[in-house]
């Protein structure tokens, strides 16, 4: 296990818990994976459900019957405590991605009884979500170990309240910076600050941005939570085959007349396949057959390298897009009058060999 450097959790729309990491991994058990980002030293290992701010506004858009704002309705859930008597909400509203991909799984409330109040319903949303963001924190701990503080953003994080929730149910500090909704603009601040070099290194964005408000896990609230948690995990494995039943039916409801399924694929055989491919040894490339490939972009793409050597003094990289794979450097493409880039994947054993049948790892 390596150490990484921060965690950040960013419950907008959908939540992510993203962790930097000193090396690419994928996990194909939790559907965890490591992308390049803009530090050149780190990569972003992102953990993502689809639902997360999303399911607050649902809630107050469908069971707010007093048409309250959303600092009323925090108010209003103040009376229910932690644990929301019993209430657990499953926050997979528009399917889910990790550490299960499925995107027939659903929303649910869970436990409801004849005293259940309308705050029990609208907390529990909230602590689903922060159960969920626990989930992915674990996943994410089985290959790599996590900071000790939590830095929170997106839109949940301008409230006070849900920050607290999110500390109690992870049992961690929370830290909260200003504008926490503008992450994202910040950061483009940054890369652009450092291309203009106004900033000699994207680590110095830290100096600028500062930490607004520390939130402390409360030790009763944390033990109720972690009651709730393996109930939370099985709500998913106890309901997957009618969510997929129920959407399966209305799928064949709505085509059977333009339509029909002979065979449903085998997921689990999936997974073990593309398990099998990521273990498989790599094939390294011949000098020979790399002097090539580089000998071939060098007398055919002249234009393409040039125009990229230009964009290296003003984008950091030269790419507009940091997650794409561009050795040795993107293509450009005319069209329309217009110039742009394009990652292209250069058909190798064809470039090398001439041959359309041969396997390209007898021939490198």
């Amino acid at each position: 296990m390596c150490k990484c450097r921060r965690r950040l959790d960013l419950p907008g729309t959908s939540g992510w818990v993203a962790t930097t990491v000193d090396r690419l991994h994928l996990d194909l058990g939790n559907l965890i994976g490591a992308l390049v980002g803009a530090d050149p030293t780190t990569y972003n290992y992102i953990a993502e459900v689809e639902t997360s701010g999303k399911c607050i506004e649902w809630v107050k858009d469908r069971m707010d019957q007093l048409h309250m704002s959303y600092e009323e309705m925090i108010e209003y859930i103040k009376e229910s405590p932690a644990g929301s008597n019993g209430v657990i909400f499953s926050p997979w509203m528009h399917g889910n991605r990790c550490p299960f991909d499925d995107a027939n799984s659903r929303g649910v409330f869970f436990n409801l009884d004849i005293t259940t109040k309308g705050s029990d319903l609208m907390k529990a949303v909230i602590e689903g979500v922060c159960m969920h963001m626990l989930w992915l924190l674990e996943a994410t701990e089985t290959k790599f170990k996590t900071n000790p503080v939590i830095r929170f953003s997106g839109g949940s994080a301008i409230a006070p309240f849900i920050c607290q929730i999110m500390a109690d149910v992870l049992g961690r500090d929370v830290e909260t910076i200003e504008n926490p909704r503008q992450v994202g603009a910040m950061g483009a601040a940054a890369l652009m600050a450092v291309s203009f070099g106004m900033l000699d290194d994207i680590k110095d964005i830290k100096k600028i941005i500062k930490v607004s408000s520390t939130y402390k896990p409360n030790p009763e609230n944390h033990a109720v939570y972690q009651k709730l948690l393996p109930v939370f995990k099985d709500l998913y494995k106890d309901n997957k085959e009618f969510c997929r039943f129920k959407r399966l039916k209305m799928e064949v409801r709505k085509w059977k007349q333009k339509y029909g399924v002979s065979r449903w694929p085998d997921e689990k055989e999936i997974f073990k396949k593309m398990e099998r491919l990521v273990n498989e040894p790599l094939h390294h490339i011949k000098p020979e057959a790399m002097a090539r490939y580089m000998k071939h972009f060098d007398e055919k793409c002249k234009g393409s390298k040039a125009m990229i050597e230009e964009a290296k003094k003003v984008i950091p990289g030269g790419v507009q897009h940091n997650l794409a794979f561009n050795y040795p450097f993107p293509r450009r493409r005319k069209s329309g009058g217009r110039i742009s880039l394009r990652y292209r994947r250069q058909p190798l054993h064809r470039l090398f060999t001439g041959r359309r049948s041969d396997s390209l790892g007898q021939q490198l």
